[in-house]
């Protein structure tokens, strides 16, 4: 039988001798059915080079092999007979740090930007300790409760990234310290954020969001008199443009005025009418649900609230940023407060009343304040009022509102003339104020 061709390479090896760094090898290959032979020096020099040499003489094979074993033999005494001042720890230390290196830097380029950017701290402390420490100080200086609730998530969130993180590269558990955190460390958080879905990436406005908290903790970290870390960390991190922010912003949510007429004549007739003050002061002058929580719980609130004057007067505890805002009351909402001269919300147990209505009439958060900026603004044509009067800044007002207010120019007219149902007609039993 006829032998056949093999097509597949084979090797047959034969050591013949080991100089210890170097093994000289005779090698029989067949490769497509034909047969050869060599010989083979391979191993690694005293720097950790790799060699491998072929040769069809075995005498040229061993004679590079002995040349290559006394070069590397020459030069590791020649190391050893280095003079230095080192300790042999030292030395070790060195040449692991070449070692990690990898030839991407010189062992003096890292050395001259760990002295740039670090400054060992007054005092070492763990991010939770600090974090705890930051949040105190932010209620005493009277922080609102939300913006003090989203700093702690946004900080809890970080922490438990670079718990994490510090395992995936150091394979240790343990606390991180303050001191210890990069502008590295801090992108890499921003970069991870997802958006609700959990599959894409977090919008800008999330991004600039998180990174400004961040920037306020290590800001109050790095201030004189704790100097728990030398500098701010966030600094030279990604900022996004505003350009950006609005690319991705939506328009903001609008009640029609069909769906608003259908809210409100809801809420006249829900419980004897307990909760329509509440929504006409949001549709009407703007309140946000939590100023008009606060209102309702106001020990003068029946002065704030003047319909002879036509004003109602917000106290600075009262609204969110902490300053004192006259809305002036439109007629229709007139109309309305005249209607239902009782308490702004039943003093108890309004939660899950609250949260029915919401759910009944699928409202969006804040749907009713973006309805009265969109309508206010498309009615008067004023930024700067209707920011004085909403408590948002004119740019904020022109930039969200300007264009869902061009739209709606006929609707701004139904919106403002909503009035209250006859009592008659909406079967309306009026809520009284609690003795």
């Amino acid at each position: 039988m006829a032998r056949t061709k093999r097509t597949k390479k084979e090797r047959k090896t034969k050591l013949l001798k080991d100089f210890g760094v170097l093994k000289l090898k005779q090698v029989t290959a067949e490769d497509h059915g034909y047969a050869y032979q060599f010989f083979l020096v391979e191993g690694r020099d005293g720097s950790g080079h790799r060699i491998r040499k072929k040769f069809k003489d075995v005498e040229e094979a061993r004679t590079f092999a002995t040349a290559n074993v006394e070069r590397v033999a020459n030069d590791k005494e020649l190391r050893n007979a280095i003079s230095t001042d080192l300790e042999p720890e030292q030395i070790a230390q060195a040449e692991t740090a070449f070692r990690r290196l990898r030839g991407r830097y010189s062992l003096d380029e890292v050395i001259d930007y760990f002295l740039r950017h670090f400054k060992a701290p007054d005092k070492e402390i763990t991010f939770t300790e600090a974090r705890k420490k930051f949040l105190d100080s932010k209620e005493k200086e009277g922080k609102r409760e939300r913006s003090i609730y989203q700093l702690g998530c946004t900080l809890k969130s970080f922490r438990d990234f670079m718990q994490t993180r510090l395992k995936e590269t150091t394979g240790m558990e343990r606390e991180c310290l303050v001191h210890e955190i990069s502008s590295g460390d801090v992108e890499a958080f921003l970069d991870s954020q997802k958006n609700k879905t959990g599959l894409l990436r977090a919008k800008y406005s999330t991004w600039n969001g998180y990174r400004s908290n961040l920037s306020s903790f290590f800001r109050w970290c790095s201030a004189k008199g704790r100097l728990w870390c030398s500098e701010n960390p966030v600094t030279n991190t990604t900022r996004f443009e505003q350009r950006l922010l609005k690319e991705q912003r939506p328009e903001p949510d609008v009640l029609s005025p069909e769906q608003a007429k259908a809210l409100l004549a809801d809420v006249a007739v829900f419980k004897g009418g307990a909760y329509a003050k509440f929504y006409a002061l949001l549709l009407f002058a703007g309140l946000r649900p939590t100023e008009a929580v606060k209102l309702a719980g106001h020990a003068k609130r029946d002065e704030l609230i003047d319909l002879d004057c036509g004003e109602i007067v917000l106290p600075a505890e009262v609204t969110k940023t902490r300053r004192k805002r006259t809305i002036e009351i439109q007629p229709n909402l007139k109309k309305w407060l005249e209607a239902f001269p009782g308490e702004i919300l039943p003093p108890k147990n309004n939660s899950r009343s609250l949260q029915g209505i919401r759910k009944r009439h699928k409202l969006t958060p804040d749907v009713c304040r973006h309805s009265f900026f969109t309508y206010f603004v498309a009615k008067f044509d004023s930024y700067a009022k209707a920011a004085r009067q909403g408590g948002n800044s004119e740019h904020m007002v022109k930039e969200h509102y300007e264009s869902p207010a061009k739209k709606r120019g006929e609707q701004a007219k139904k919106f403002w003339t909503l009035n209250p149902p006859t009592v008659e007609n909406a079967k309306i039993i009026p809520f009284k104020k609690s003795a």
